[in-house]
């Protein structure tokens, strides 16, 4: 499974400012039954402010930070049951002081928690909308296959 997450870099409401601060995902995603076998987040190049570690055996802790960016971890679920349900919290948080726009001061994030039944998600990605002062920033759940080809080649013969 994927768990993507979002945050829009516009300035607020598209008036003339400086752009919205990056901020920041602290949380951890746990299931209800199924175990976690393994993790990885392969685009997490900057340890400073990106992390993923096991925390237990269905539980895995991560932090990341987004800016106008997408975000992406991936888990791996063993010993899974069809009333399965993946519970996802994050922590309150902040978004950067590192620019001070003139119309939206940067944020304090609510804490929040979703939880995405297995059911559902067979059915295609789930995608959760977290509200932050006037901003709507996205949580994404999808199944994936780790053995499908990421590269695919058509081929069209014009017999006209």
């Amino acid at each position: 499974m994927k768990v993507t997450v979002r945050s829009d870099s516009a300035p607020f409401q598209a008036q003339r400012d400086l752009p919205r601060n990056g901020r920041e995902w602290i949380g951890y995603l746990k299931t209800s039954a199924a175990t976690i076998s393994d993790y990885n987040a392969p685009g997490f190049r900057n340890p400073a402010r990106q992390a993923v570690a096991r925390n237990g055996a269905d539980r895995v802790d991560f932090i990341t930070w987004t800016h106008g960016t997408e975000s992406s971890f991936m888990v791996t679920l063993s010993a899974l049951i069809e009333s399965e349900v993946i519970e996802l919290n994050l922590r309150s948080g902040h978004e950067d002081f590192d620019l001070q726009p003139e119309h939206r001061a940067p944020a304090t994030i609510p804490p929040s928690r979703q939880m995405v039944p297995l059911f559902d998600l067979q059915a295609g990605p789930i995608q959760r909308v977290v509200k932050v002062d006037g901003y709507d920033d996205e949580i994404r759940f999808e199944l994936v296959n780790p053995e499908a080809s990421a590269y695919v080649e058509f081929r069209f013969t014009d017999i006209a």
